[in-house]
């Protein structure tokens, strides 16, 4: 999926919400105070307690490129060619947490927290076997 995506109020995060397998992830880009980005809650750790938050702001008023890859144990996402997210592992391990998201089974969505966002664009298309 290749998303074009601009800030236009706030910030706080640009949230995906990302179905893999019977399961979902949740990509947070700018998040818990605009600055840590990755995905959501792993295997009961969220974002900012893990290792593996990428930290800086990557959305402002400016359009940017964020490239989403899933396939059924991995997802890999860039956002202006920064790596903000290169996971692999069981995806019963992902967790959206119901008190933020209201999501009865796993589909895409998109959302923000405290913030607007434009989506000037969104690309999605079928994954190729054996790409990432």
């Amino acid at each position: 999926m290749h998303l074009r995506v601009q800030r236009a109020f706030g910030n706080e995060s640009f949230n995906v919400g990302l179905p893999i397998g019977d399961s979902m992830g949740l990509l947070v880009i700018d998040g818990i105070g605009g600055n840590i980005s990755g995905l959501g809650t792993i295997a009961g750790a969220s974002l900012d307690q893990r290792s593996d938050a990428v930290t800086g702001s990557f959305l402002s008023s400016n359009p940017a490129d964020i490239v989403i890859n899933v396939t059924p144990n991995s997802i890999h996402v860039t956002c202006d060619n920064t790596t903000l997210v290169d996971w692999t592992g069981d995806p019963s391990t992902l967790e959206v947490r119901k008190q933020f998201w209201k999501v009865d089974k796993p589909k895409l969505f998109f959302g923000s927290w405290e913030s607007e966002f434009i989506i000037r664009s969104a690309t999605i298309r079928k994954q190729q076997s054996g790409s990432h």
